[in-house]
């Protein structure tokens, strides 16, 4: 490919689109992710670009992703997606291969990387969470939706980190949650709890809990969150689904790991 053989300039932005993915392989990645960041001959100032920002979406479409250098001027949670230095999309969802989040996560330079956000639709699954996400030192801010939270609380139980004296997520301070379903048959927010708890112990307290679109939420939640949460933000919408709402039917063991479970 051409790509490993260009020079970019310092304020380059990089924008990639591939059609069809029915040749993204090994030799299609390292040519295409790593050799954008890991040569900084490629690059007229002294290192490579550095990503503070990364966003993830997935659709009916294929899979884009975001990258920033500067966390202002993207803004933690604001939608306007701002000038990323890096624009990634593969828009061809029947050939992109299921690893594609895993491989961005292992080629892209994220050690400095303070804030990840996620489409609502987009799944980082349990293994990617704790081989590439669950180590960063930066990681300050996570925003993620019902499937990527459910694999995330799988990654971080304590049966994941039985034998570990790391802390998973070290100096995660926000979590920002949509469209998350606190259904009687799938209720995440027992794990949430454990984990929320957890941390707390270890002196990492997560201090801003944000809560939008989700489903079944309810006071009875709310007041379970703030009760080990410094800052609860929740938009009071109480969106219901048929697996039923009741917070009082709910136990321990409705708390299910498995985003295709029902």
């Amino acid at each position: 490919m051409l790509l490993p053989y260009l020079t970019f300039p310092a304020d380059a932005t990089i924008e990639i689109s591939c059609d069809s993915m029915h040749t993204w392989n090994e030799e299609c990645e390292q040519s295409v992710i790593l050799s954008t960041f890991n040569r900084r001959t490629r690059f007229k100032k002294s290192t490579a670009p550095t990503i503070r920002c990364l966003k993830l979406k997935s659709g009916d479409w294929g899979l884009s992703f975001r990258a920033w250098e500067d966390i202002d001027s993207y803004g933690e949670f604001e939608m306007q997606d701002g000038d990323p230095f890096l624009k990634f999309n593969l828009n061809d969802k029947a050939n992109v291969p299921n690893d594609s989040i895993p491989r961005a996560c292992r080629s892209l330079p994220l050690s400095n990387l303070e804030t990840l956000r996620l489409g609502a639709r987009t799944v980082v699954n349990s293994a990617t969470w704790k081989m590439y996400l669950s180590t960063l030192k930066n990681l300050r801010s996570i925003h993620l939706g019902h499937d990527s939270l459910i694999q995330l609380l799988e990654a971080v139980s304590p049966s994941a980190y039985s034998k570990r004296k790391t802390v998973a997520f070290p100096v995660l301070q926000q979590l920002s949650a949509e469209n998350i379903r606190f259904t009687i048959q799938k209720c995440p927010i027992w794990g949430m709890k454990q984990w929320f708890i957890e941390r707390q112990k270890k002196k990492v307290p997560i201090r801003t809990l944000i809560l939008t679109r989700c489903i079944c939420l309810g006071p009875k939640d709310i007041s379970v969150f703030k009760a080990i949460v410094q800052h609860v933000q929740w938009d009071e919408m109480t969106l219901v689904d048929d697996s039923g709402c009741s917070e009082d039917d709910r136990s321990n063991s409705d708390y299910s790991t498995d985003p295709d479970d029902g």
